[in-house]
């Protein structure tokens, strides 16, 4: 026997066996089988919509997926890092437009980073989305006499495009924005 691995997606194989005699100047050959590698078309659409804060501790996720591909299913994954080790939180079925979640996480304190990954029918990993993460704001009062607060946050960064602007609202005293 033996095991041909690392075989390529969407692949004509064609197989046969020789076999030869150390005794005699003869050989003898097989039949040729043919194997197609076939793979499930990976998803044409799949992209983090967005990451947003809009209650304290959670974070809002919106993602859109293919809903015609031939998945096996959908797996949002989070890490604490950018490039870190990404863990499965959640699941979703085949045929999903929208996938939308709530995670909880210390929002004043964390920035956490989401993708969403499709597996195939063979289970393999077929495509992946950009990155989607919340915006962490910190303030930090200046010492007086200057009597002001500066403001830092992250980048929102992994939408096909870049942030094109940052709007800063403020409240006085728990007023509406």
């Amino acid at each position: 026997t033996f095991m041909h691995q690392q075989i390529a997606a969407n692949v004509s194989y064609f197989y046969y066996i020789e076999a030869y005699s150390n005794t005699i100047a003869g050989l003898s050959n097989s039949n040729i089988q043919e194997v197609v590698t076939t793979m499930p078309a990976v998803p044409l659409t799949m992209n983090a919509n967005y990451g947003t804060v809009e209650l304290y501790n959670q974070v809002n996720l919106s993602f859109t997926v293919d809903a015609n591909a031939v998945v096996k299913n959908y797996i949002l994954l989070k890490a604490n890092e950018k490039n870190g080790i990404y863990d499965s939180i959640a699941s979703f079925p085949q045929g999903s437009v929208t996938i939308e979640y709530s995670d909880f996480i210390k929002t004043n304190h964390e920035i956490a980073y989401y993708k969403v990954v499709a597996f195939n029918t063979c289970g393999l990993k077929s495509r992946e989305t950009n990155i989607a993460h919340n915006i962490l704001l910190e303030v930090f009062p200046d010492e007086p006499p200057l009597r002001t607060n500066r403001l830092n946050w992250n980048l929102y960064e992994g939408w096909d495009g870049n942030a094109v602007s940052y709007v800063v609202y403020r409240s006085i005293d728990n007023s509406p924005f």
